[in-house]
């Protein structure tokens, strides 16, 4: 399964899922029907509604390799849901790109309008002296 493959099937879990951004940024989405209020990463989201039985995070790799996504792109996957976009680099903060991209993608997914946390991000490092150089991962236009 592509990445663009996982972004449709994960635009269909809007109907069984109310998504948010918690207080820490992540993406996390609840179960309409669930009073529980147990907190789902958009792959085990997914592979909740592709199996019919609850998937927990613990299992989610596995899952995913089940569903035919290669491991980079469960790692992508989560660190764009978790808001990991900046990486170490040779010494340097740099954006990540592609996580970028494909934070946008997951957010547009699940209905929530994408977050761009670049500003409040920068505005910390400068205040710690950090230096930030943002570089692409990817030249993938945005849509």
């Amino acid at each position: 399964m592509l990445v663009r493959e996982f972004l449709t099937e994960l635009e269909r879990t809007q109907d069984a899922f109310v998504w948010q951004y918690l207080h820490d940024n992540r993406i996390r989405g609840f179960l309409r029907m669930d009073r529980t209020r147990t907190a789902f990463d958009p792959i085990t989201a997914v592979a909740t509604l592709r199996t019919g039985v609850t998937v927990r995070e613990v299992d989610r790799d596995r899952v995913a390799g089940v569903m035919g996504l290669a491991g980079s792109d469960v790692a992508a996957i989560n660190d764009a849901a978790d808001d990991m976009l900046w990486k170490q680099v040779e010494g340097q903060t740099v954006l990540d790109g592609y996580c970028e991209w494909l934070r946008d993608g997951i957010a547009l997914a699940t209905g929530l309008e994408p977050y761009d946390p670049e500003p409040e991000t920068a505005a910390h490092a400068t205040s710690l002296g950090l230096e930030l150089v943002v570089q692409s991962a990817i030249d993938t236009p945005r849509f």
